[in-house]
């Protein structure tokens, strides 16, 4: 199985480690914000208790005779539970509130509740009252008073369980100032750190799912195996003007590259007609051919660029020639091939496409045998001819030049063609028997400290 036969079938694990390592910066803004959140509220927002406790010992030993001892747990079951009975917490609330007042005192003893816990072991006769709240001081008062409410009830002659438990239940220990409880800071920052993590993986995989387009060199190496021979970047400031000498090197660098990945592949094999193509319109084919064919000039060999672009061609404008009298002026009518080949100040031979009627398709030209006749005279004078076509994706015009090439460039235009159709037609490009040399990405971000180092090359949707 391929590499693209594989990227289509399933998600590796290989997929899921490059996403995330892909998105990086994401992942760790996210944790950094959900980390701050959580910290905003562990330490802004929720309120700190604290908890004391007191201990009760319940003495069921008769003066004649021991208890049975399952009475005497079921009376250890009782006391605890009579902790939190209203007939208890009436006395406690009274002293916070106004007596007199039944639904204040109601809503304290509700409040109340949800903050006491109550403990007994069936192992001993003790019962472990604790209340928590936010103030230290008050929960140490309510555990006291809980306890001594307790102690009265159960003395008390009008209550019902004093005949069972009077003078039978003590406090052992006094409750203290409340010790710190909750939050637990150090593990709220931690479910807030890892919660970060987790969110930001998660937002790095859908947003990796949800991507449809290249968003850097590395995705294309991903998608595909075929080798990546020349890179070029934005600029908002615009292409080289053609129509002029052009005589820093600096503005021919990134096509020097693709030049010498070239001369490298015809020690191999004879690379000396060369086509470029793409997905989809905007991915800088004519920008690639008309640098390459530049770099090929100050090499002192001799080269032409045929614009067989048809449908809608550039090379005119870019080189600020005459559209007419082009190739299909002399595919169509009676023109010397010397007749259709414009010059311009670098050296380089150009043939616009010329005007073709609107009726006609232009597909019709790229399988004259008209055309493979120029090329063969071409090839007497000129050491290297490039081919400017459509892309792809709207058309066929370049899979039917295609294998009459010795190779074939590829252009990639980061956050232009979708990678789905980019796999499609490359697949289509191969399986008409072309060679294909490399591709080429275009439209690269290049961070500020490596600016120097290259000239960038605008975006147009009409190259």
């Amino acid at each position: 199985m391929n590499k693209e036969d594989k990227n289509e079938s399933y998600i590796t694990l290989g997929d899921i480690f490059y996403s995330l390592k892909k998105n990086l910066v994401l992942i760790a803004i996210i944790t950094l914000a959900i980390t701050i959140l959580g910290s905003i509220y562990t330490f802004g927002i929720t309120k700190e208790k604290y908890q004391s406790s007191t201990t009760l010992i319940v003495s069921l030993e008769d003066k004649n005779s021991e208890v049975d001892l399952n009475n005497s747990l079921r009376l250890i079951t009782t006391v605890a539970n009579l902790v939190t009975e209203d007939i208890v917490l009436e006395k406690v609330a009274a002293q916070y509130v106004n007596p007199d007042d039944e639904l204040a005192i109601d809503k304290y003893i509700l409040e109340m509740k949800e903050n006491i816990k109550v403990t007994s072991s069936s192992s001993s006769f003790l019962i472990t009252i604790s209340v928590t709240n936010t103030d230290r001081n008050l929960t140490k008062e309510q555990a006291n008073l809980i306890a001594n409410s307790v102690i009265e009830v159960c003395n008390d002659s009008n209550s019902s369980v004093s005949n069972l438990l009077s003078n039978s239940i003590s406090q052992t220990s006094q409750a203290t100032i409340g010790r710190y409880v909750s939050p637990n800071k150090p593990l709220y920052l931690i479910i807030s750190l890892v919660g970060g993590v987790v969110v930001g993986c998660i937002a790095a995989l859908c947003l990796e799912l949800l991507s449809t387009k290249f968003k850097n060199k590395k995705d294309i190496e991903y998608v595909t195996s075929e080798p990546i021979i020349g890179e070029l970047f934005y600029n908002k400031n615009g292409s080289l003007d053609l129509s002029k000498e052009i005589t820093k090197l600096a503005d021919i660098e990134p096509f020097n590259r693709v030049f010498t990945n070239i001369k490298y592949l015809n020690s191999i094999k004879n690379v000396r007609t060369i086509m470029t193509t793409s997905t989809t319109s905007g991915e800088l084919k004519s920008t690639l051919n008309s640098g390459l064919a530049l770099s090929i000039a100050k090499y002192n060999k001799k080269v032409i660029i045929i614009d067989l672009d048809l449908r809608l061609p550039t090379l005119h404008k870019l080189f600020k020639l005459e559209k007419a009298n082009g190739i299909i002026d002399y595919i169509s009518g009676d023109l010397k091939y010397e007749d259709i080949i414009k010059h311009t100040p670098n050296g380089i031979d150009v043939i616009t496409s010329g005007v073709a009627p609107s009726y006609v398709n232009p597909a019709i030209f790229i399988e004259s045998p008209k055309l493979n006749e120029l090329v063969s005279k071409l090839k007497e004078e000129y050491e290297y001819i490039l081919f400017d076509v459509p892309p792809i994706l709207p058309c066929n015009d370049a899979l039917m030049l295609a294998p009459k090439v010795d190779g074939v460039i590829y252009n990639v235009a980061i956050d232009r063609a979708r990678k789905k159709d980019f796999k499609d037609c490359l697949n289509r490009l191969k399986n008409t028997d072309s060679d294909l040399l490399g591709l080429c990405a275009t439209n690269l971000k290049i961070s500020k400290k490596e600016a120097s180092n290259y000239y960038y090359y605008s975006e147009d949707k009409k190259r």
